[in-house]
């Protein structure tokens, strides 16, 4: 299946309410996958008939075009910004999904995104793993995860949700590949200082980080 295809299935779900709870993005570059997640958001909570959903003229659909440029606001759409360097933290997660514990203010459902699912902490992506496992009764609730690759979450995360595969990814920015560089390169001369492995897992940890590139 593509991922033009791939996307569509997705939407036809969403569009007629038989769309996984959760929801793994990967590939593409990031402007892609948030607008997948945008346009699967419109779908799940556009307050036309199924048919013309999403619909992009109601409230609903003109609120969530607004919050993806960060700007507008949908009371049932929610997103999760990685609030650090490398790491989305376990504050920030807990915060994020305590809406999940309420009923919706106005639409049939709730949307969660997470825009960098691959910098969860264990102790975060425990906690959303949990919210999978144990849903609240009654409200329609879906989970959008976007990451560069479904390999970078636990393969209990994947167990858990529907892959939506957006095409190979970008190139890795110029200042991030320096970056990249400069902490493999230092983890491997201290690695061949000490014969440590706690500097391989480290240069792992950056990889792991920078979506295997």
């Amino acid at each position: 299946m593509t991922e033009a295809a791939a996307v569509a299935t997705a939407r036809d779900l969403a569009r007629r309410g038989r769309l996984y709870p959760a929801v793994i993005l990967h590939g593409g570059s990031v402007e892609e996958r948030r607008h997948a997640a945008g346009e699967l958001g419109r779908t799940l909570l556009c307050e036309s008939e199924v048919g013309e959903r999403p619909c992009g003229a109601c409230r609903g659909c003109k609120r969530i075009s607004a919050r993806e440029g960060a700007e507008g606001f949908h009371p049932d759409f929610h997103l999760l910004e990685r609030d650090q360097k490398t790491v989305t933290s376990i504050d920030a997660t807990r915060a994020f999904l305590r809406a999940a514990q309420m009923a919706p203010y106005e639409a049939r459902g709730q949307v969660f995104v997470v825009a960098s699912a691959e910098t969860l902490g264990g102790d975060a992506a425990d906690t959303l793993l949990k919210l999978l496992e144990e849903p609240p009764p009654r409200t329609p609730r879906h989970f959008l995860l976007l990451a560069p690759s479904d390999r970078q979450l636990s393969a209990t995360l994947r167990s858990r949700s529907m892959s939506v595969y957006l095409g190979a990814g970008s190139d890795v920015d110029a200042a991030l590949r320096s970056e990249i560089a400069t902490a493999v390169a230092s983890n491997l001369a201290r690695w061949a200082e000490s014969g440590s492995t706690l500097y391989l897992m480290s240069m792992d940890a950056v990889l792991q980080r920078a979506g295997g590139w």
